[in-house]
């Protein structure tokens, strides 16, 4: 999905302001594997993914855990850098070659204090980006390996066929064994009905 369409559907097909809105952003092809902001880093990038899959990422000694996955149509943006001032905590990094839109957040902000509707877009990405993170820390602590498997292929029917396993694994807090015999009961499961 192109940052274009994405942006007039949110502003009610009102292409002045979704002109203005997508003017701010810089198209990008990255190739698969490229680490596009480090940790540690202070990048204050806006990133639309309209095209490939893409993750956020701890690495601690030779541990690698996936945050979250980044698909088509979604946003990016480090909210440690952008409002409390500290360095990024994760990498992000392309699982396939990605084609973005890219900005900085002070662009946008400029844009939203001269317009309402594209203040109100940005908070309500803020809102689903928070929503998205509470989703994950309530299926961790509540949900079992199962029904977070669930929840991920809800939400990437196709990330087994995009994603490394280990990958998938640590996202949802389990080992590349315990991830084979949750995709196993599932398979059966399906078989069942």
């Amino acid at each position: 999905m192109n940052l274009y369409d994405y942006i007039l559907s949110e502003f009610e097909y009102d292409r002045e302001v979704a002109s203005m809105f997508c003017s701010v952003f810089e198209y990008r092809e990255e190739p698969k594997d490229k680490l596009l902001i480090k940790q540690g880093n202070h990048s204050h990038n806006v990133i639309f993914f309209e095209n490939g899959l893409a993750r956020t990422c701890y690495r601690k000694g030779s541990k690698d855990i996936t945050h979250f996955f980044y698909g088509e149509g979604t946003f990016y943006l480090s909210t440690e850098v952008v409002f409390l001032e500290r360095d990024n905590i994760f990498d992000i990094q392309t699982l396939e070659k990605c084609c973005m839109r890219v900005t900085q957040f002070d662009k946008l902000r400029q844009l939203a204090d001269r317009n309402p509707k594209i203040y109100h877009f940005i908070l309500k990405e803020f809102s689903r980006n928070i929503r998205k993170t509470n989703d994950k820390i309530y299926g961790l602590q509540f949900n079992s390996a199962k029904e977070r498997y669930l929840h991920l292929m809800n939400e990437y029917p196709d990330i087994l066929q995009r994603s490394p396993l280990g990958h998938i694994a640590s996202y949802l807090g389990i080992t590349q064994q315990r991830l084979s015999n949750v995709r196993r009961e599932y398979i059966l499961d399906l078989k069942k009905h």
